[in-house]
């Protein structure tokens, strides 16, 4: 009884100290909610991570489910979903938002990578990466949650001999 006991506080120990040392999508979303605008967009682009954030996000409404479709009933999780929670790859540019964060994680890719990658270069096509973070899951098979932050590109003007970045002098 008493090796019981020690075997299990031991193992309630260690799963305390992983869950504070490697957040998921727990500590991805305090960062998110911490980080950045009201206005922002926050996009994912499997169903798999989008029902993962959204208890965290579903607040504000700005959390969107990146689809090349936008029939819910075509989506794994399609019961769950609501049609204004899809947007087409293009949605950043056509908002008006200036900027939007990208919530992936390579544990939930239940799209083939072929489609998933060419979702994912679609979405942040004309936009620059301003920055990228990393949260380990809590099960050591999952991989991480990525949380990136876009911005649209900056303009480049053509001359004779070069492009040149007009945002920098």
């Amino acid at each position: 009884a008493i090796f019981a006991f020690v075997v299990t506080t031991l193992m309630l120990t260690i799963e305390h100290v992983t869950r504070e040392r490697e957040p998921g999508m727990r500590g991805a979303m305090a960062y998110l909610r911490a980080q950045a605008a009201l206005d922002e967009p926050v996009l994912t682009l499997t169903p798999q991570v989008f029902l993962t954030a959204k208890p965290y996000l579903s607040e504000d409404g700005r959390l969107r489910l990146v689809s090349l479709t936008l029939d819910r009933q075509l989506h794994s999780a399609g019961p769950l979903l609501l049609e204004s929670d899809l947007v087409p790859p293009d949605w950043p540019r056509r908002s008006g938002a200036r900027s939007f964060w990208l919530i992936r994680s390579d544990s939930y890719r239940f799209l083939g990578n072929e489609d998933l990658n060419v979702l994912e270069q679609a979405t942040v096509e004309n936009s620059e990466r301003l920055a990228i973070t990393q949260w380990e899951q809590e099960n050591w098979w999952e991989r991480p949650i990525l949380l990136e932050h876009y911005s649209e590109a900056s303009p480049k003007i053509q001359t004779s001999h070069r492009t040149v970045d007009a945002s920098h002098p």
